[in-house]
């Protein structure tokens, strides 16, 4: 894959919990493990980001479970968790692209 491939799936993938979702378990092979973007401080970096996206989908999914696992679930997904999802794939963007390096 390439990096502008993998960044426009990151845009989109705020847009519903199953697309971030889906775009987490991707990201967990380009930000934990040897990645074609980034040298070794940022894949450390980019695994802080990832670890913390992992923790926002766990939760949005938990949730979800526990709502019945509705079709519709969009509403629950913009009010509680899109604004991080967006935060966390924004920094992960940045630091691909090499702006704003996070710690």
């Amino acid at each position: 894959m390439k990096k502008s491939d993998f960044i426009e799936l990151a845009r989109s993938s705020t847009d519903e919990l199953k697309s971030f979702a889906s775009f987490v378990r991707l990201a967990e092979e380009y930000c934990t493990h040897h990645s074609p973007f980034l040298s070794n401080v940022d894949l450390d970096r980019c695994g802080k980001v990832w670890f913390t996206m992992e923790i926002v989908n766990a939760n949005a999914l938990s949730e979800w479970e526990d709502d019945g696992r509705p079709v519709q679930w969009s509403e629950r997904w913009i009010a509680e968790f899109q604004d991080d999802a967006i935060d966390l794939v924004g920094n992960l963007i940045d630091l691909l692209e090499g702006r704003n390096q996070v710690d």
